[in-house]
């Protein structure tokens, strides 16, 4: 056991080095972005505490996929696979957990606790097997897999945004538009597989115009009943409401030329700060967006042609 988190640390290490950047400083580098995340939606939004577990707590679940647990269980007895998850589970929440209670929210870091706890007891791809069907077949793969990874997160932002009728709370609907955004940004930054690009007969333009096409369009379809609701229940909120989702068009095209830019490697600590700091200052993109369109365009030359 001690032996699997011994290689687990070192995974993390080599990720951070693999963006290009020393562990000494990486590592730094992550807790500072975590405390400076979880600040912020504490002081930008309402009920942050909520909202601030929901998040974590999906980032929790989310590491106990179909096919680590089939692993785990090859690798140990029943009795030791829940002691790995339940203890791997607490490591992760441990920031969380942390920040929690120097927000005073003791009764709810408690909850958390026990939230992430149960989760090692929660096996993914067990029982029913289930295809969701969904409106993005047309255009694989990026949002036909996306889609069904994340249905927890799509439904937890429209959770938020009738929640946010509910309570009369503006700042809760604007989150939930937020979270759909980042959520399809999401889908766009993991590589894929390089025969799925040179099966194309695209020009390098023709093919990122492409892909800027069809992130839109599916990320409109996704967004298009929140923006929509929210506009009705908040009536003068329109104007708000379009910038917000203009920035994540933009967004999610820094997404997808940053990472054509450095294909097929995933995107590196450079990169990734661009993104994080475009979504802290959404005027950036304007200078980040052409910079990784002339690197991805010179990158997918030497694929596509």
């Amino acid at each position: 056991m001690r032996y699997y988190f011994k290689i687990q640390i070192k995974r993390i290490i080599r990720h951070i080095a693999d963006f290009g950047v020393k562990p000494i400083i990486g590592i730094p580098l992550l807790i500072a972005l975590f405390i400076f995340t979880s600040y912020a939606i504490f002081n930008l939004l309402d009920f942050p505490e909520y909202i601030y577990s929901i998040l974590g707590i999906f980032y929790i679940g989310s590491l106990g996929n179909k096919e680590k647990n089939s692993f785990l269980k090859r690798l140990f007895s029943k009795k030791e696979y829940y002691k790995v998850r339940i203890i791997e589970n607490l490591i992760f929440a441990l920031p969380f957990v942390i920040f929690l209670l120097i927000m005073n929210k003791l009764l709810l870091s408690i909850g958390f606790i026990l939230m992430v706890v149960l989760l090692a007891f929660l096996h993914k791809g067990t029982g029913l097997q289930l295809t969701l069907p969904t409106p993005f077949g047309r255009y694989p793969f990026e949002f036909t897999s996306g889609f069904r990874s994340s249905i927890i997160t799509i439904i937890i932002a429209f959770s938020l945004a009738i929640i946010s009728a509910i309570a009369g709370n503006y700042n809760l609907a604007v989150f939930s538009i937020i979270l759909l955004n980042l959520t399809c940004l999401y889908f766009y930054i993991k590589p894929e597989p390089e025969y799925f690009i040179w099966v194309h007969s695209y020009s390098p333009q023709s093919f990122l115009f492409h892909k800027i096409k069809i992130a839109i369009l599916y990320t409109f379809l996704l967004n298009i009943p929140v923006i929509c609701f929210v506009a009705l229940i908040f009536t003068g909120s329109i104007k708000v409401l379009l910038i917000i989702q203009i920035c994540g068009f933009l967004l999610i095209i820094l997404g997808i030329v940053s990472k054509y830019s450095n294909f097929p490697s995933e995107i590196n600590l450079p990169q990734t700060l661009s993104i994080i700091l475009s979504i802290g200052f959404p005027p950036l993109l304007i200078a980040f967006i052409p910079f990784y369109y002339f690197r991805s365009i010179k990158r997918l030359k030497e694929i596509l042609q």
